[in-house]
C-alpha cells in the first residue's frame, strides 16, 4: 500500500507542481484534448473484392446455339448494311489526288528549304557588308584623329 502513490504525491507533468496529476483539468497549465470528429461517409461501401469482380468481368459466356432463320435474318441485315464497292473510276480519281496532295507537299517542302538557304545567305551578306562598314569607319576615325 505504501508504494502506490496518491494524490497528494503526485507531481504534474504540465506545471511540475506536486498535489496534482497532468490529467487535472484544474491546473493553469491543462491542455485539453482536442475533440475528435466521426468521419460519416453516406456514400456506398468501397468494394473488397476486386479480384472476384475481375474474373467476373474477364469470364466469358459460351454463346447459345441459334436456330437457323435468326441466322438468316443477321446474314441479311450484315449485307444490307455494308457500304457499296468503289468503282474503278472513283479509286482512279481517290489515288489521282493522293498523287497531287503528294507532289504540294514535296514542292512545299522545296519553296521552305529554299527560303531558309536564302535567308542564311542573307544572314551571311549582311554580316560581311556590316563588317566592311565598320572596318571603313574605322580607318575614317583613325584618320581624322591624326590629322
Amino acid at each position: 500500500m505504501g508504494s502506490d502513490p496518491t494524490a497528494k504525491d503526485a507531481k504534474c507533468a504540465n506545471c511540475g507542481k506536486t498535489g496534482h496529476p497532468a490529467s487535472y483539468r484544474g491546473c493553469e497549465k491543462y491542455i485539453s484534448p482536442k475533440r475528435q470528429t466521426r468521419n460519416i461517409n453516406m456514400g456506398p461501401k468501397p468494394n473488397t473484392n476486386k479480384n472476384k469482380n475481375e474474373e467476373n468481368i474477364n469470364r466469358t459466356v459460351p454463346e447459345k446455339a441459334k436456330p437457323a432463320s435468326s441466322m438468316q435474318e443477321k446474314k441479311e441485315t450484315t449485307e444490307a448494311n455494308r457500304q457499296p464497292q468503289l468503282s474503278i473510276r472513283q479509286k482512279k480519281t481517290i489515288k489521282k489526288n493522293a498523287n497531287e496532295q503528294e507532289q504540294q507537299k514535296n514542292e512545299t517542302t522545296k519553296v521552305a528549304e529554299s527560303t531558309i538557304n536564302m535567308n542564311a545567305t542573307l544572314k551571311q551578306l549582311l554580316y560581311d557588308n556590316m563588317k566592311q562598314l565598320l572596318e571603313e569607319l574605322q580607318a575614317n576615325l583613325l584618320q581624322n584623329i591624326l590629322k
